[in-house]
């Protein structure tokens, strides 16, 4: 009887034990799915001028020079990147010949792969009007497309907006 009773015991102890078990992979698989989430939705871009004019030449322009960066803070990588920077106000690329593109407000940049935990940077010599450059250049925008490695495309926006639709 004894040995029952003990039997009965051990069986409910072990059923405990892998009741636990259970549970506990289900949030470690839950936990897997947030963060694989929050790196896809953690890829970004970032931009900032590495140097900006203190005054505009005789023609009202002036020559800035940004720097954007593309961010895959995720474990895999990323491929068929496409980053676009909107930027308020019409400006001129000035390409490495020294021969000035078209006038625009989108740069457009794409890498084929950036691996996981990794980014890619590009930098931009840019000219625009010096004035309506000071009043607006905040308000740029950059949105970056990607596809994962599950062959899923995916577009992130930055800033990010917040549910009511304001930037964060």
């Amino acid at each position: 009887m004894l040995t029952t009773w003990l039997a009965v015991v051990s069986a409910l102890i072990a059923a405990c034990g892998l009741a636990f078990t259970a549970v506990e992979l289900r949030h470690v698989r839950q936990r897997r799915v947030e963060d694989d989430q929050l790196a896809t939705d953690g890829v970004s871009v970032s931009w900032n001028p590495l140097s900006a004019p203190d005054r505009a030449s005789r023609d009202g322009s002036a020559v800035w020079t940004y720097e954007v960066v593309a961010h895959n803070p995720g474990r895999f990588p990323i491929s068929q990147v496409e980053v676009e920077l909107t930027l308020p106000l019409p400006v001129r690329r000035v390409h490495s010949s020294g021969q000035l593109g078209e006038e625009g407000t989108t740069l457009r940049m794409v890498q084929p792969v950036i691996r996981g935990g990794a980014e890619r940077c590009w930098k931009r010599v840019l000219v625009m009007d010096f004035v309506i450059a000071g009043d607006r250049l905040e308000k740029s925008e950059a949105t970056i497309s990607f596809v994962d490695v599950r062959g899923r495309r995916h577009t992130n926006h930055w800033p990010r907006r917040a549910a009511d639709g304001s930037l964060d």
